[in-house]
């Protein structure tokens, strides 16, 4: 087999999903290749009170209820989730970042709220 020459620097090859403190639901470009996430409109959020994970289930069923519009970002995903934070009463005091599971019999995207990790601010360059 020949060599192949390795060019993607500085991009994340593992899937992850950020929530900010505006309750917004952030998928990187990782999740949004691995999982097809341009094939999609839609998202319906569900959460498992007993394991604190949240679950994602992509549509693009118009009629889905409880149905969110999935908007697509050059880098990524992402979703409005504030009304099922308010919802569930999870806190978002700062933006925390998860690797992304899929589940294998209900194929819903998985966050485990127990394993997110503080968000590291980046630094604008300077111009």
């Amino acid at each position: 087999m020949p060599w192949e020459r390795f060019v993607y620097t500085g991009r994340s090859f593992t899937p992850r999903a950020t929530i900010n403190t505006l309750g917004n639901l952030s998928f990187n470009a990782a999740a949004r290749n691995k999982f097809g996430l341009d094939a999609y409109k839609f998202a319906v959020l569900h959460y498992d009170q007993d394991t604190g994970r949240i679950g994602v289930q992509l549509t693009n069923s118009a009629r889905e209820e409880g149905k969110r519009t999935l908007r697509h970002r050059p880098t990524g995903a992402d979703i409005s989730i504030r009304p099922f934070l308010a919802y569930f009463d999870l806190v978002t005091e700062e933006s925390r970042s998860f690797e992304i599971t899929q589940e294998e019999k209900s194929g819903y995207l998985v966050l485990d709220l127990a394993t997110g990790q503080k968000r590291r601010r980046r630094r604008r360059k300077a111009s």
